[in-house]
């Protein structure tokens, strides 16, 4: 009677570990999937990048901690950079001055994407209501640069 109770709890550990193993594997997907995705971020600018593309190239900027603590409001002829308060670090980044430094680096990369599909411009700070990065862009050549490789 005992080994059946000692097999019986063996196999329900068992059994609970595997499905437990299953749904990670199915939460966390597959490698393969991983790949497919990092390499659809890094194909190639499309000779016609609109500003879809180009935020693209912004979202694989430096930021602070990994924490992507950007948003982006798209105009005709600008494309506005804010900080996103649900992803600040305060225990790390009290000051908020690791957030405005992803949020500088994610506007060079939207000008340098930009300037390689043929959108020249300039990021300037807005200090209104609501402080932000601006990138006001307007029809130029296209401008390929060490640094747009490098991206």
């Amino acid at each position: 009677m005992q080994r059946r109770k000692l097999l019986f709890a063996v196999g329900t550990i068992l059994g609970a570990g595997a499905v437990g193993a299953a749904g990670w594997r199915v939460a966390t997907g597959s490698a393969a999937a991983y790949a497919t995705s990092m390499q659809s971020l890094r194909r190639p600018l499309d000779a016609a990048a609109g500003p879809g593309e180009w935020l693209r190239y912004a979202t694989l900027a430096a930021n602070g901690h990994n924490t992507q603590p950007w948003l982006f409001r798209v105009a005709p002829d600008a494309i506005q950079v804010l900080p996103d308060p649900a992803r600040r670090t305060p225990v790390v980044d009290p000051d908020d001055h690791h957030v405005w430094a992803s949020l500088g680096c994610a506007a060079a990369n939207l000008e340098i994407a930009a300037a390689a599909s043929g959108r020249i411009g300039i990021t300037r700070f807005v200090a209104d209501a609501e402080a932000l990065l601006q990138f006001e862009h307007e029809p130029g050549p296209a401008r390929e640069s060490p640094m747009f490789t490098a991206i």
